[in-house]
């Protein structure tokens, strides 16, 4: 029974020098791979990061020639108040003059004061009579 002993002992010594070297080689193994996947995994996402890059860069070409396209702030300014801003307010022609008064006929002292009635001169109005 002792020489089934020994010869037990003896397998299971090798069974166990086994096993110690095929964790090594599994350690191993998965070392190089984790450190193959990352490589792997640094260049995907450079690739990557260049691609996005340039896109960026061809979405700012595309915005800085568009900008180029784009009327001036001057030429918007000039749109937008019809002339120059200084001049908005001014009259321009076509604009309503007023009533004229009839040839011939001096306006009056009472030309500035109108009847709030009928708005006419004190002088044309009708109301008062």
């Amino acid at each position: 029974m002792s020489a089934r002993r020994e010869e037990l002992i003896r397998l299971s010594r090798r069974l166990a020098g086994r096993l110690a070297r095929q964790a090594r080689a599994d350690q191993a193994a998965f070392e190089d791979a984790y450190r193959l996947g990352f490589e792997a995994g640094v260049v995907v996402g450079r690739r990557q990061l260049g691609e996005e890059l340039l896109a960026e860069d061809r979405r700012r070409a595309e915005y800085v020639g568009g900008v180029a396209d784009r009327a001036s702030y001057a030429e918007l300014e000039r749109q937008r108040w019809d002339g120059r801003r200084e001049d908005f307010g001014r009259p321009r022609p076509g604009d309503f003059a007023g009533l004229q008064d009839p040839p011939g006929e001096a306006p009056g002292l009472d030309a500035a004061f109108f009847c709030p009635r009928c708005r006419r001169t004190w002088s044309h109005c009708t109301c008062r009579s």
